[in-house]
């Protein structure tokens, strides 16, 4: 079996592996905060882009008129990766992906 390589990373699959091992990381390092499933979800989004700016930039920005694209693929996939790490991680460990329940009226 194959580690996390920087191959790896260059995926959106690679960010969200990289991105829940990250978060479970913070977690650990923080014990007492107890945090909850949106705070969760806020780290992974957080960490996720910033794991995409790195790799993107790591790999060579975009030159010219591609520019503003190239940003707004690394924002988009950074969201998307987040996204996915924090569902991963609730399906995981609750057996579904969470929803936000709406308030009886």
């Amino acid at each position: 079996m194959e580690s996390i390589g920087v191959e790896t990373l260059y995926t959106v699959a690679g960010i969200v592996a990289a991105t829940g091992l990250i978060v479970q990381v913070i977690k650990v390092l923080f014990p007492g905060d107890n945090p909850d499933a949106q705070w969760t979800r806020r780290i992974a989004v957080i960490v996720a882009f910033i794991l995409t700016s790195i790799v993107a930039v790591a790999n060579g920005v975009a030159e010219g008129d591609n520019v503003v694209m190239f940003w707004l693929a690394v924002v988009l996939n950074g969201f998307v990766a987040g996204l996915a790490a924090s569902a991963a991680f609730d399906t995981l460990k609750y057996g579904t992906a969470r929803t936000v329940e709406e308030p009886p009226a």
